[in-house]
C-alpha cells in the first residue's frame, strides 16, 4: 500500500517530521512517496501529480498555525480522486482548523502514536 506523506517542508523541522512520519510508514512497510522541496515548481508539480495518482492513502501534516497551501491542495485532490486523507495535527498552539471542508473530509489525528494505530489498522489486502 503507498502512503503520500503531505506537508509544509519550508524549515527544517518540517522536514524533520516529515521524515519520523516517514520512518514510521516504512517500519510498518508501508511503500512512501514523499517529495521536499527540492527542484523547480514545475518538477515538484510534476512529481507531486505523480505521488498522489499513485497513493492509496495520504497523510497530511496539519501543524501550523493555518494549513500550507500546498498540502491543502494535495487534500482536495486526493479527496476528489476518491483516496482516504489522514491529518496528523500534533500542534497544541495551533487553533482548531476551522475550515470545514478539511474537517469533513480528513480524519484528524493528534500524535503519532494515534497515527501508528490508524495506519496499523488499514486493510492492506
Amino acid at each position: 500500500m503507498n502512503i503520500c506523506i503531505a506537508g509544509p517542508a519550508l524549515s527544517q523541522a518540517d522536514r524533520n517530521f516529515n521524515d519520523a512520519v516517514t520512518d514510521m510508514c516504512k517500519r510498518l512497510k508501508f511503500t512512501v512517496l514523499l517529495q521536499q522541496a527540492d527542484g523547480t515548481p514545475e518538477d515538484m508539480f510534476a512529481g507531486d501529480l505523480r505521488a498522489l495518482e499513485q497513493t492509496d492513502v495520504v497523510v497530511a501534516v496539519l501543524d501550523g498555525m493555518s494549513i500550507d497551501p500546498a498540502t491543502a491542495w494535495k487534500i482536495g485532490y486526493a479527496v476528489a480522486r476518491g483516496k482516504s486523507v489522514i491529518g496528523i495535527q500534533t500542534d497544541q498552539r495551533a487553533p482548531a482548523l476551522g475550515i470545514h471542508v478539511i474537517e469533513q473530509s480528513t480524519f484528524i489525528v493528534r500524535t503519532l502514536e494515534r497515527l501508528e494505530i490508524l495506519l496499523r489498522a488499514l486493510d492492506r489486502s
